[in-house]
């Protein structure tokens, strides 16, 4: 799937890790066993849906070596495009783009978001047309979590330094503010889910 110039990969989280280590190389399997259960199965998930995305996307088995930057995000050895990871309890999510950089978050619309509310929306984003809607709370998360992938800086803080300026969920788009620009960032809705993407 491509939105907004971005190759996208998204697919249920709905197997168990060995079945996800089929194919896989010795170190990405030595890389996988040094995390726990859970992080070991999404990780392992990540990794085959990009194996099996890369002909399709123009990327040789060997372009397939990923990195990590100081912050924990994942990137191609070879800084050969841009590549963003998301994964949930339900789901696995890939953002590939060939110039610049994307974004890329997945949330089960389900998970309590108004517990952690604080952390990422501001009273005035709560008070914006379109907050009413049941989802935009999540939506809201994943739009600015993937920002943040898109950004690539770290210290940012979710309420001070991003700012929802407009919200259309029904046409999938969210408008937000960060360091003196404004994002377009592509909301779209799963089985159970909300996914978010961004390029710049």
């Amino acid at each position: 799937m491509t939105l907004c110039g971005i190759e996208i990969a998204v697919e249920p989280l709905d197997r168990s890790a060995e079945e996800y280590a089929v194919g896989l190389s010795r170190q990405e399997l030595a890389f996988a066993d040094g995390l726990t259960d859970g992080r070991r199965r999404e990780w392992l998930a990540w990794r085959r849906l990009l194996r099996s995305k890369a002909e399709a996307w123009g990327l040789s088995s060997d372009q397939l070596k990923v990195e990590y930057t100081r912050f924990g995000e994942p990137v191609f050895a070879d800084m050969r495009g841009y590549l963003s990871v998301s994964h949930c309890r339900g789901y696995v999510a890939l953002a590939y783009v060939r110039e610049g950089r994307c974004g890329i978050d997945v949330e089960m619309a389900g998970r309590p978001f108004g517990k952690v509310r604080r952390r990422y929306l501001s009273a005035d984003e709560m008070a914006l047309a379109g907050a009413e809607h049941p989802l935009f709370m999540a939506a809201a998360w994943c739009a600015k979590e993937a920002l943040y992938k898109c950004l690539g800086r770290s210290g940012v803080d979710f309420v001070a330094d991003m700012r929802i300026a407009a919200v259309d969920l029904e046409s999938g788009a969210i408008a937000v503010e960060a360091f003196g620009r404004a994002y377009d960032v592509a909301v779209t809705r799963l089985d159970g889910a909300v996914m978010a993407v961004i390029h710049d």
